[in-house]
């Protein structure tokens, strides 16, 4: 008779072993160029490194399957004095009305609106993607574009992330939590090849692993965090704008 094995249980630092075990599997450990490892000295080798680098003005964070609780979480840590752009896709139906933006209004201390062609960036609000449309982002304003869906989405990730790159360089930041399938691992990319900052939800404990995990399979992220410090280094990074005096790009 075959005796099978508990279970491998999953915890914040890893996989670990059969119940009673004191074994632990460890994460794959991120790449050699990485500024950031969780789990040494939390946040301080990766916020020294964000004094030298230039201030980031938009944020754009791209979530899918079991993506709401992250983006609340991230919504309801971000402080009144915000100064950064927060633009968020999370995959929706394409008809109908997103209550997204009432369900991050309900916890955020910022305004929370929903996007729309022309809004004026540069005010640190948090700006959600409306259903059947790509969120973009040009010449200091969100633009909505009804282009192709791309990994079977309208809204989709990459488009955000490709027109923040492509629009703020290296002052802009990437950041992609719960999700199946690849969503934001190209746009990732283009964020982080163009200087910018690169994050992602630890996979360990997203409620839906593939889309943070394809998107550290394919760029050196700056940093795989627990979603409950996302809002704290993104605080950061907003705080470098307000210190640096930098004005939005034209």
């Amino acid at each position: 008779m075959t005796t099978l094995a508990p279970p491998r249980r999953r915890g914040r630092s890893g996989l670990r072993g059969p119940a009673g075990s004191k074994t632990t599997w460890l994460r794959r450990p991120l790449a050699p160029s990485c500024r950031y490892r969780p789990r040494c000295e939390r946040t301080v080798p990766f916020l020294r490194d964000i004094a030298s680098s230039p201030a980031v003005d938009v944020i754009a964070i791209g979530a899918s399957a079991g993506g709401l609780q992250p983006l609340r979480t991230i919504a309801a840590g971000l402080p009144p004095d915000f100064a950064a752009d927060v633009l968020v896709v999370l995959h929706v139906a394409a008809t109908g009305t997103s209550v997204l933006p009432r369900i991050l209004g309900r916890v955020c201390s910022l305004e929370v609106l929903r996007g729309a062609d022309g809004i004026e960036l540069g005010h640190g609000r948090v700006i959600v993607a409306p259903p059947d449309r790509h969120l973009l982002v040009q010449g200091g304003h969100v633009v909505l574009g009804r282009g192709p869906r791309e990994n079977g989405h309208r809204p989709a990730i990459d488009p955000l992330m490709r027109s923040a790159a492509a629009t703020y360089g290296a002052r802009a930041c990437g950041v992609v939590v719960s999700g199946t399938r690849d969503d934001g691992t190209l746009g990732l990319a283009e964020i982080k090849r163009a200087g910018g900052i690169a994050l992602v939800q630890d996979p360990d404990e997203a409620e839906y692993p593939s889309m943070p995990a394809n998107a550290m399979a394919a760029t050196a992220v700056d940093a795989a965090l627990p979603v409950d410090e996302i809002a704290a280094v993104l605080t950061e990074l907003a705080r470098a704008t307000v210190a640096n005096g930098q004005e939005a790009p034209e």
